[in-house]
This record gives C-alpha cells, sequence and structure tokens, in this order.
C-alpha cells in the first residue's frame, strides 16, 4: 500500500469525527389527533394519526364525533417540523368545560420543550387559548373560545436537539481506523534494509 492512500484514509476519518446528525425537528414523526370533552383524557371523538411531512396532516372533517349528539368544529390542521397551524373554515362555539380541545401525541419525536402562541394567530378578541405540553404531547385548550373562518391558531414548538452519530460518520471512521491498523502491520512486516 502506498503511503498517500493511508494519508488519504486518515484524513476522511478525522473529517468524519466532526459530521453529527441534529434530530431537532418533528418532520418524520408519528402524530396521533384526539379532540377531548370535558376534560384531558376524554375524548370525544376518534383518533387519527399521521406523519409530519409536506402538506395538511389533518383536513377538515378528519375528526368525528363519538356521540351522535355532539358537534366537532374541525379546522385543517397543518404540524410543520417546528409549529401546528389549526386553520378554521367554519363558525362555531366551544363548550365550556375543563377541557375542551385538541390533544396531538408524538412518537418519533424530539422531546417537546416548549409550546407558545405565535402573534401571528387570528381569533376573536377576548378568547383564551389554553396550552400545556409534556415531552411528547401538546393539549390545546379552545374551552368557551368562537371560532370562524378567519380563525388561525399558529402554535410554535420548540424541541430539545440530540446529537445523534450519523451513520456514514461511523463507517469512515471504522474505514480509517481499519487503514492506520492495516498499514501498522504491512511496516512490521516489510523487511528492513541492512547496512553495507
Amino acid at each position: 500500500m502506498r503511503p498517500h492512500i493511508g494519508i488519504v484514509l486518515a484524513s476522511l476519518a478525522a473529517l468524519s469525527l466532526g459530521v453529527p446528525a441534529y434530530a431537532d425537528s418533528l418532520t418524520g414523526s408519528q402524530v396521533t389527533l384526539t379532540l377531548d370533552d370535558p376534560t384531558l383524557g376524554t375524548p370525544i371523538s376518534n383518533s387519527a394519526t399521521a406523519t409530519v411531512g409536506p402538506g395538511i396532516e389533518f383536513p377538515t372533517g378528519t375528526l368525528t364525533s363519538i356521540n351522535p349528539n355532539y358537534t366537532l368544529y374541525n379546522p385543517n390542521i397543518d404540524v410543520s417540523s417546528e409549529s401546528i397551524l389549526l386553520d378554521y373554515t367554519i363558525n362555531g362555539i366551544f363548550n365550556g368545560a375543563a377541557f375542551n380541545g385538541f390533544v396531538f401525541d408524538f412518537s418519533g419525536a424530539p422531546t417537546i420543550t416548549g409550546v407558545s402562541l405565535d402573534p401571528s394567530s387570528v381569533f376573536p378578541a377576548g378568547d383564551v387559548v389554553g396550552l400545556t405540553f409534556t415531552g411528547d404531547e401538546i393539549a390545546v385548550n379552545l374551552e368557551s373560545a368562537t371560532v370562524t373562518p378567519t380563525t388561525s391558531i399558529l402554535l410554535d414548538v420548540d424541541t430539545g436537539s440530540t446529537v445523534t452519530p450519523e451513520p456514514r460518520s461511523v463507517v469512515f471512521l471504522a474505514t480509517g481506523l481499519l487503514a492506520l491498523f492495516g498499514l501498522a502491520q504491512i511496516k512490521q512486516l516489510k523487511p528492513k534494509k541492512l547496512a553495507a
């Protein structure tokens, strides 16, 4: 093996050490949606699951009531890498209850570390949007809120960044180390010239 090949392989191995991948996006995770009323943890709708990606994950009408006397006010719901948009196309008033709203349960997502109402949100004056979250769940309480076709609720979602090794980096590192080991073995086996 020529010495310059070993240097190239060792350089590639060293470069691969500085290439971490960050998993800090909701994109690609699974999200399950329900509407709970009168308390958090008491679903009044079916559940629906989607993969976070391009497009609207939950179009209007995705959720249906499990109580035939209960009217659901379904918005188009788009979950993106760092936000959730509830975009209404209908008029309605949510019942007064301890909790009456949407629950987003994430699987395969980074830890949720914060949720806030984006200032660009549009909803009737005086209405309050209650937000709670855990590491993998977001609850949006719309108790007694009025929605109209102009209601647009945008939630900013913060996630904890975690560093995960990229498979390519590990392969480069292993290849470089094997090459260095191979060079050391070749140098030990090579006969040395004797001085005359």
